[in-house]
């Protein structure tokens, strides 16, 4: 899969996350998103979290680029509630033993990750499951058009297997990526409150990505 930015000078390659990309993939998360309940948590259990997405039907994950280390991924999923299932049913084990691995630092963050399990409450849009989830980009490879490229690229792989709307939610002070996702076609669906934070959930059409 191959993807054009708005730069020239900037083409980038994508494929779907594999096994072998999880180490990367983790790191990278857990660098860069350390305010992520899951994050908190461990690398130990970030890796069975990413082991069971990358296996479960019920979520996709892309990375760039196609040879070499990733510079970033994005993923999304067709139903919050049935991939957590599906991850819950074939990595419990080892989720425990990643949350075992980060103590005590997994257990300060417990509490504040139990709200994660309100989220999908706060977010529900009546008919609509499929939801843009995690995008992270290494910062060396940032503002060069990567995070619009992995939208649109996901986008068109959720058009691909029949998916017509999808939703996301970014933080309200979040600028760039409210301006991006408005640029897309996305509107505000509504606004929440999230970890303390003002959070706002897109809603947008998967036929808008080029």
């Amino acid at each position: 899969m191959k993807k054009q930015t708005d730069n020239p000078k900037e083409t980038y390659t994508f494929r779907v996350m594999t096994p072998q990309d999880l180490p990367r993939a983790v790191d990278l998360f857990h660098t860069y998103m350390p305010y992520s309940q899951f994050a908190r948590f461990g690398k130990h259990f970030l890796n069975a979290l990413f082991r069971g997405m990358v296996a479960s039907k019920w979520s996709i994950e892309l990375v760039t680029p196609c040879q070499g280390d990733i510079q970033g991924f994005i993923t999304a999923t067709f139903s919050s509630g049935n991939m957590l299932t599906d991850i819950l049913s074939r990595e419990a084990p080892g989720l425990a033993a990643g949350l075992a691995k980060g103590f005590p630092g997994s257990l300060k963050a417990l509490p504040g990750a139990l709200e994660n399990f309100l989220y999908t409450k706060r977010t529900t849009v009546a008919g609509l499951e499929e939801e843009l989830m995690f995008i992270v980009i290494d910062p060396t490879a940032r503002k060069k058009g990567l995070g619009k490229a992995l939208i649109i690229e996901i986008l068109k792989e959720l058009r691909a297997r029949g998916v017509d709307t999808v939703k996301v939610s970014t933080v309200a002070g979040n600028k760039p990526v409210r301006k991006l996702l408005g640029k897309l076609g996305f509107s505000e669906a509504l606004e929440f409150i999230f970890h303390g934070e003002n959070m706002v959930l897109y809603t947008g059409s998967t036929t808008t990505a080029p």
